[in-house]
Formats: structure tokens, sequence, C-alpha cells
């Protein structure tokens, strides 16, 4: 039949890189540790642990909850303000490509 696609292309065939494999899990790098799973300490909440990613965080509350702490005391907190600024600085750069497209277009 011929040869596959990747190797006529010179592609190697072979397991992605640690990198890219964590990457297509859906644990994109970040430079903080921004997940964070609080414990209730009476009226308020304590930081138990920071992680880097959200997979990593319900992981450890998952574990957390199988060694017997109480399921109604322990929460994964995921700030929302990074995740806003990423969304709307992306709207920003799409308007911006876009009527850099357009203007070059309609010259």
């Amino acid at each position: 039949m011929g040869k596959p696609y990747s190797r006529a292309m010179g592609v190697p065939i072979g397991p992605p890189s640690p990198g890219l494999a964590s990457f297509i899990k859906g644990r994109i790098p970040r430079r903080g540790r921004i997940t964070i799973v609080e414990q209730r300490d009476g009226n308020s909440w304590r930081v138990a642990g920071r992680y880097g990613t959200s997979i990593d965080a319900r992981a450890a509350l998952d574990e957390a909850i199988g060694s017997g702490s109480d399921p109604g005391a322990l929460r994964v907190v995921e700030p929302r303000v990074p995740i806003l600024l990423a969304l709307l600085g992306g709207a920003l750069a799409l308007a911006i490509v876009t009527a850099f497209v357009l203007w070059f277009i309609l010259g």
C-alpha cells in the first residue's frame, strides 16, 4: 500500500515528549501555583495545598477524601481573574488582527 503519511514526510513515529504529552492531557504548564486546596478550620478556610494544575489539585483532594477527611471540609479554589484576563486579552488580540486584515484587504 505504501508508506504511512508521517513516514513519507520524515516525521519519526514514537511516543510524544513528556511536555507535549502533559499538554495533550490538559496540563498546561503555568508559572505560578494557582490552584488551591482549602480546608475548613472552624469558621474560616485555610490553605491546605497549592498546585500548578487543577488536575493535580483534584487528585490531591480525592486522595485526602480517600484517606478519611471530611468531604464537606475540603474544596478546590481556582482563581477566575487570570482566566478572565486571558479571555479579554484574546478577544482584544482577535479584534486587532481582524482590523489589520480588513485594512490590508480593503486598503
